[in-house]
């Protein structure tokens, strides 16, 4: 049973690497330059990522991880206590399966100027279960209906 990773000096987590490692509590990437698609994805008990100084990746003050530029919401730990959640304005993207199983998060507010793909839009719908409270205008009304009838999350 795997509750704990440290790696050191790996340069790259691959996609899926830590995929539904359910008793994955925390982990330690050390100076990690790469990580794949979810590679957390599924890790129901994982509370707290951790990155080295030199990393191409930063965990925000809440335990968020992003890619160093903050550009990029990479993961967000199933176990976070964190009830709600303000997705940083200059964060553009959202991994796939960035926010699934995010068990604590009742409310989060995704700002227009993140991309959006059907992944994302499943897994905050999925992942949730709760409260959007700010959808991004998506350029397009169509889309915007889309992600309403796909969920009930929108309120």
């Amino acid at each position: 049973m795997l509750k704990d990773i440290t790696l050191g000096n790996v340069e790259t987590v691959g996609d899926g690497a830590f995929g539904f490692c359910t008793e994955l509590e925390t982990t330690d990437l050390g100076d990690v330059s790469n990580i794949g698609n979810y590679a957390f994805a599924g890790c129901l008990n994982l509370e707290s990522i951790t990155v080295g100084e030199n990393a191409n990746y930063v965990v925000d003050e809440y335990g968020v991880l992003f890619t160093k530029d903050m550009s990029t919401l990479v993961a967000f730990p199933c176990k976070l206590p964190v009830t709600e959640y303000v997705i940083p304005e200059e964060t553009t993207e959202i991994a796939p399966a960035a926010l699934l199983c995010c068990e604590n998060l009742e409310k989060i507010t995704i700002h227009e100027n993140v991309n959006w793909t059907d992944t994302t839009t499943d897994d905050v719908s999925w992942g949730l279960g709760q409260t959007i409270t700010e959808v991004p205008d998506l350029m397009n009304p169509d889309t915007e209906k889309d992600f309403m009838d796909k969920t009930d999350v929108y309120k």
